[in-house]
């Protein structure tokens, strides 16, 4: 339960900064495999630096096909383009 409250913390906190979409919201948008292939090129591309760090619960979801948006889960529930409550992680 605690992740979930952290999940909309920090919905909050990047809406109060007008910030449309948080880094979540953002990811599960875009589509967490599209993230995680991202992620990987940077890993690959530079592997001394220290703040590209694929999260594993990225590659989780990916695995659980998890996407996003386009799977109607992620890091959110979706209906379509409607983003829902966040997920219990």
């Amino acid at each position: 339960m605690a992740h979930v409250m952290h999940t909309q913390i920090l919905y909050h906190v990047c809406e109060y900064y007008l910030h449309r979409m948080g880094p979540l919201h953002l990811a599960d948008y875009v589509g967490l495999d599209t993230c995680l292939f991202i992620m990987e090129g940077w890993v690959k591309d530079f592997p001394d630096e220290r703040a590209f760090v694929v999260p594993e619960i990225l590659r989780e979801k990916v695995k659980k096909n998890e996407l996003g948006r386009k799977t109607g889960k992620g890091f959110y529930n979706w209906d379509g383009d409607k983003r829902g409550d966040p997920i219990e992680l």
